[in-house]
């Protein structure tokens, strides 16, 4: 992979926006079709979607968008923590230079993410009538965090690159809510989808980012805990390390989000 400076790094993030941005259209035109498969699972999808206000349709191709980026980053990420070293035996896990190197397959990756962000916020600018604040908000501190942490390098990255296992549970949460855009929330298909959520959220959204929070990003100011190692957040450039607690307010805003 290559090892792009700063100008590259920005075209590429600029394509994958342009690219996300291309999907939501691309996903607003083929909603019929999409439509007529669902009638497969979900009797009537496409009258039910007919019925719905401008606001909604496009919510729904906004979630058809959003299972796009999930389903073709999510084993792309974890591939990353196993193997972006490309060495048999190591991983994010076990392998103490692993865990502070920002490696260059991990920083594209990461920023094709940012692009979608950049990308959904854009193509909700451009569709929406009434703009969606909490999701603007959501795609500020997630992307913004992100990219400091690309520019900053380190443990700060590779733990947000972590981070993005979160995703997972989003998969199940998007599904649960297109059951209930098609008013099946009584259904026992709904129930599922909800307890294997919960459990995700515990595991993904609880479980990792106290993990996280509270063994690895706060070491450095009050001591690793039992068992745990140390290492250096983002090094001694005193501008990454103002960085650094931006970068820290946005996790904690990301926990919640």
């Amino acid at each position: 992979m290559p090892d792009w400076g700063f100008t590259e790094n920005f075209l590429f993030f600029a394509a994958c926006t342009t690219f996300w941005v291309t999907t939501f259209f691309a996903c607003r035109a083929l909603t019929p079709f999409i439509l007529s498969l669902l009638e497969y699972v979900i009797p009537n999808a496409s009258k039910i979607y007919a019925k719905k206000s401008r606001h909604e349709q496009l919510e729904f191709v906004q979630i058809l968008n959003c299972q796009l980026h999930l389903i073709l980053v999510i084993p792309l990420y974890v591939y990353g923590l196993v193997y972006a070293d490309a060495k048999k035996g190591t991983s994010w896990f076990n392998d103490d230079e692993y865990r502070v190197t920002a490696y260059p397959f991990q920083a594209l990756l990461m920023l094709f993410s940012t692009g979608y962000f950049a990308g959904d916020a854009i193509a909700m600018g451009l569709t929406f009538d009434k703009k969606p604040m909490d999701l603007y908000m959501h795609h500020v501190f997630v992307g913004g965090g992100t990219l400091l942490s690309v520019y900053c390098g380190g443990l700060v990255f590779t733990l947000n690159f972590l981070n993005f296992l979160v995703e997972i549970s989003s998969v199940t949460l998007n599904i649960r809510v297109l059951l209930q855009y098609f008013n099946m929330k009584d259904s026992q298909m709904f129930a599922i989808v909800g307890l294997v959520f919960m459990a995700q959220f515990f595991w993904l959204r609880i479980v990792l980012m106290l993990y996280v929070n509270l063994t690895k990003m706060y070491c450095e100011e009050f001591g690793a805990w039992p068992g745990f190692s140390c290492y250096s957040f983002v090094g001694e450039d005193p501008t990454k390390r103002a960085l650094g607690w931006i970068i820290r307010m946005c996790y904690l805003i990301y926990s919640v989000l």
